[in-house]
C-alpha cells in the first residue's frame, strides 16, 4: 500500500445494486448468487449503519408494456413477464436489508 492507494476508510459508503426481491433465487429476474449474500450483506449494512456511513440502494424499476425496459428483457414484460415493475412486491428492497424503524 502507498499513499495513493490505501483506502480512506472515513470517507466510504456502501452501494447495492438490484438487490430487490425479484432478483433473488427462484424469483422472475433471478441473479445468481443474490440470495446466497442476503446474509452477509445484513451484517454489513448493520455495520455502516452503527458506524453512521451512508448506504445507497441502487434499484431498477419497469415500467409496465416495457417503456423503459432494457432491450434484453423488453419483449418478456411485453409477454406479461412480471420483472422488478413498478408497485410490485418484486420491486422491493430484499427483505431485511432496510433499517427499520424503532417505536419509542
Amino acid at each position: 500500500m502507498s499513499k495513493y492507494t490505501t483506502p480512506d476508510f472515513s470517507s466510504v459508503a456502501l452501494i447495492t445494486i438490484d438487490m430487490q426481491q425479484d432478483t433473488l433465487d427462484d424469483q422472475p429476474f433471478e441473479v445468481p448468487g443474490t440470495s446466497a449474500l442476503l446474509s452477509t450483506l445484513k451484517r454489513l449494512l448493520e455495520s455502516f449503519r452503527e458506524a453512521g456511513k451512508p448506504m445507497i440502494h441502487i434499484v431498477r424499476i419497469y415500467q409496465p408494456y416495457g417503456s423503459n425496459v432494457h432491450q434484453c428483457r423488453r419483449e418478456q414484460v411485453e409477454q406479461g413477464a412480471q420483472l422488478v415493475l413498478a408497485g410490485s412486491p418484486g420491486c422491493e428492497i430484499a427483505s431485511g436489508l432496510l433499517m427499520v424503524s424503532k417505536t419509542l
